[in-house]
């Protein structure tokens, strides 16, 4: 990478993480999806645009009782034809009312949303009052953990409203370079449901040994958790481990070395690495 593209990238960070801020300081988004094939309309696998399919995003007013209110003064804040679509989530990936990821596509900063390549729509089915992601990721900022930022969005298909969703930042190298800067290396843990059932944060004994989140490596190093996120288990937004680091000094890796405290880590069936 030339000068000239490491200048652009500090740039292009710099700007996307001032613009994220901006974007999840607003109250409401439309999100519309338009020329959308009808057959795949609850896709479990993710389907790729083609043809004339479409997506915009423009700013709402929660007050605004229409389903699919047209683009306010501002007009149209983003818009691209290269994305994919895919229901997601473990416990409501059948419900009624399903959660989405959209994933723009990648490679082309043209395609971005200020830096960010994917959207988070949660349905929010379980949750009759739709306030309990919104008051957690607001507690959790406010208690000065490391956390996905949080708005809304209405979302609709074709000409089918699909709903009222949580639209959350998605937990990513992006969002570790936002919180700790240089010591955004090392790996990404996510928690999900397997075969043995769903990932928790309960304090686990079994044959394989304990997690207690404090561990010896090959070579010897203590190692901890450093970095930690949110996430829906059982329903419920909850604190997990994100990364590891050593608890000496710091490597070349990033890891951060004076980190305390630890958080219980769970069974390695139940974690993905990304």
């Amino acid at each position: 990478m030339g000068m000239s593209q490491r200048l652009r990238a500090i740039k292009d960070y710099f700007e996307g993480s001032k613009g994220k801020d901006e974007f999840f300081d607003q109250d409401m988004y439309m999100v519309h999806v338009t020329h959308w094939p009808q057959e795949h309309l609850q896709p479990a696998e993710p389907v790729e645009s083609s043809g004339d399919a479409h997506l915009a995003l423009w700013q709402t007013h929660p007050r605004d009782d229409r389903s699919i209110p047209p683009p306010d003064d501002q007009g149209i804040l983003f818009a691209t034809s290269t994305f994919s679509l895919v229901n997601s989530g473990n416990r409501t990936a059948r419900a009624p009312k399903r959660s989405w990821k959209i994933n723009f596509e990648p490679g082309d900063d043209d395609d971005r949303l200020v830096g960010m390549s994917r959207l988070n729509l949660k349905a929010m089915y379980n949750d009759p009052s739709q306030m309990r992601e919104a008051l957690a990721w607001y507690l959790f900022d406010k208690v000065g953990v490391p956390s996905s930022r949080h708005t809304y969005a209405k979302l609709a298909i074709n000409d089918r409203y699909m709903g009222l969703f949580s639209l959350i930042e998605q937990v990513d190298r992006r969002f570790l370079k936002d919180h700790f800067g240089k010591n955004d290396r090392g790996n990404l843990y996510k928690a999900y449901c397997g075969d043995i059932g769903c990932a928790t944060l309960e304090h686990r004994v079994g044959n394989d040994g304990d997690d207690v989140g404090i561990s010896t490596s090959q070579w010897g190093a203590r190692t901890r958790p450093i970095a930690s996120r949110q996430m829906r288990t059982m329903g419920q937004p909850t604190l997990m481990t994100t990364s590891l680091a050593s608890s000496g000094s710091s490597t070349e890796s990033g890891s951060l070395g004076a980190t305390t405290g630890s958080i219980p880590m769970l069974s390695e069936s139940r974690w993905r690495t990304f």
